[in-house]
């Protein structure tokens, strides 16, 4: 399997992926288990999932519990997906008609 995005395994910790995505100033991370595309990650999923910054713990304990946390928890399973021939038009209308801003492009014969 081909994948061209960031991609961030399912069982990898939340403080993990906040650091790629601040790291690579990205908007979203592919997950991976054993080679197929499981989910996807947002950056708005890892800020609702870290603790608020109005928390009485100490940044060690903060640093602790995001540790702990695995991107299985948080991520959207079972992401909505396009092909590499789909025209943009087919795209915006998948993207418009569930609600979302973006989408993982997969080759032609990747089983999802």
């Amino acid at each position: 399997m081909v994948v061209k995005g960031i991609i961030i395994d399912s069982n990898d910790s939340l403080l993990n992926a906040i650091s790629i995505v601040n790291e690579l100033n990205i908007g979203r991370l592919l997950v991976m288990k054993k080679g197929k595309l499981v989910g996807i990650v947002s950056d708005r999923d890892l800020r609702r999932a870290a603790p608020s910054n109005a928390t009485a713990l100490e940044k060690h304990e903060i640093m602790y519990l995001i540790d702990k946390v695995e991107i299985k928890d948080i991520m959207t399973p079972n992401p909505v997906t396009v092909r590499q021939n789909d025209t943009v038009a087919n795209v915006a209308k998948i993207m418009y008609e569930n609600k979302i801003s973006g989408v993982p492009v997969v080759d032609q014969g990747q089983d999802v």
